[in-house]
């Protein structure tokens, strides 16, 4: 479940992580698909498997190589977001 307090965490540990190795890496654009599945924490197979039925997160493919654009991964992970309504 997205909305539970351990995957709001993950979610904030991502984005930190990557805007600090953003700026150690010289700003890197793009990870690859080890390094999405680990940012957030799903499984590399179901990283291909949304790939290979065309939804998820948009990727790029040159040869044999993916990647996926930093920028598209945050915003697929702030589309997941659940919001509350107040009260």
């Amino acid at each position: 479940m997205l909305g539970s307090p351990t995957n709001t965490m993950r979610l904030l540990l991502f984005m930190n992580s990557i805007e600090r190795r953003k700026n150690i890496m010289n700003e890197k654009e793009y990870l690859n698909e080890k390094e999405v599945s680990q940012k957030i924490c799903r499984a590399l197979s179901s990283l291909r498997n949304d790939r290979f039925n065309r939804k998820g997160i948009p990727y790029i493919k040159v040869g044999r190589s993916v990647r996926y654009s930093y920028k598209d991964v945050i915003a697929f992970m702030e589309n997941c977001k659940v919001k509350f309504g107040s009260v």
